[in-house]
């Protein structure tokens, strides 16, 4: 380590056999550089010798030079420290899956320090209280990129009880009053029979299979089919006016270079289709535009009742899960119009699946 060292030219001699560099004299003052094993010596054989540290005073020239710039870098890297575990904001990643419950209970588990939030417990903690509150669904986890809390919600499908490959608990539910006339079940206990009268709510088959012996009790995800005769009130309501789209046969045809959402046609209505020609360096979008107009029909009374009804059995189909499920009559009960509609009661007798899958808490039991 080197030292500036500064004595009176009456010390000269003592330098002698010293390491001594860059001396410099002027004004009866003696200057120059040594190292620490010099010094030492000279402290012993001068008293009241001036000298400093090189080193420290390069050290001290450069935060004076640049002590606003390493203030700045200093502020920055702590602002990236106190970032790196702060909370921005919770996001629901697939569409229909956001839930308001969720989110208060995440937001339970944020604290906030000085102006930052952050997570009170790891993501592995969170995630294991997530499945345990939320066991309705079938997976929940949330994962932490950068400042946000992505939730992921994967939501037990309508019909999981025709899943085979489901672990998840739960019973097979009732979601009308009605009479049993099928069922055919592959997974679970059966707790009906043809013909019984059950009501909405009823448990058809449970995942509960109890083991007496050992005091224990186990929950499968059952799987079957329940059909029964179910009876319904429909009330329709069909428009005298009904309004439909037709293309007229005109078409205009342009090209674009940037994109297809520049519609810069002469129709006021119009449809549209188009074809990109990808050349790797720019893309054509070549556009083609068809008119369109509205077109009215007008129902009469009886026209509507045979419309309403084809509605009734076309609603029914596009439900239909099993062969035997059926109308099995169709009764008028009211009917009624105003200006602008003709309204329709119904009672429908029909087989239809009635049940559910319900979820089953392993935590109460």
């Amino acid at each position: 380590m080197k030292y500036y060292v500064n004595t009176n030219n009456s010390n000269l001699d003592k330098l002698n056999k010293k390491n001594i560099k860059n001396v410099n004299i002027k004004d009866n003052q003696i200057t120059f550089e040594t190292n620490k094993k010099s010094l030492v010596l000279l402290l012993n054989e001068i008293n009241n010798l001036a000298y400093f540290n090189k080193r420290k005073i390069k050290v001290i020239i450069f935060f004076k030079k640049y002590f606003v710039t390493i203030l700045c870098i200093l502020f920055t890297m702590l602002f990236l420290i106190f970032q790196i575990g702060h909370i921005k904001s919770i996001i629901f990643i697939n569409d229909n899956t956001y839930d308001i419950k969720v989110e208060k209970y995440l937001n339970n588990k944020i604290e906030k320090k000085f102006i930052y939030n952050y997570l009170n417990n790891s993501i592995d903690a969170i995630n294991k209280d997530l499945r345990k509150e939320f066991y309705y669904y079938e997976w929940i986890n949330v994962t932490k990129k950068g400042n946000i809390l992505y939730v992921y919600i994967d939501k037990l499908e309508e019909k999981s009880y025709l899943d085979q490959t489901s672990s998840i608990p739960g019973d097979i539910i009732s979601d009308f009053d009605g009479i049993i006339r099928y069922y055919f079940i592959s997974k679970g206990v059966n707790l009906i029979k043809d013909n019984q009268s059950i009501k909405k709510g009823d448990i058809l088959v449970t995942g509960n299979l109890k083991y007496y012996n050992e005091g224990k009790i186990k929950y499968i995800h059952p799987v079957g089919i329940v059909l029964g005769e179910v009876v319904c009130k429909e009330k329709l309501k069909i428009n005298k006016k009904e309004t439909s789209l037709i293309r007229t046969g005109r078409i205009e045809e342009k090209k674009s270079y940037f994109n297809n959402k520049n519609d810069n046609c002469g129709f006021k209505k119009y449809e549209k289709s188009f074809k990109i020609k990808d050349y790797k360096i720019f893309k054509i979008y070549y556009i083609t535009y068809y008119e369109i107009v509205e077109t009215y029909n007008y129902f009469n009374k009886e026209e509507a009742k045979a419309y309403s009804e084809s509605l009734l059995y076309k609603n029914f189909n596009e439900n239909v899960i099993h062969e035997k499920e059926k109308i099995v009559n169709i009764f008028l009960t009211n009917q009624y119009e105003d200006n602008d509609y003709f309204y329709f009661e119904y009672i429908v007798k029909k087989i239809i699946n009635i049940c559910s899958f319900k979820v089953v808490n392993l935590e109460e039991k």
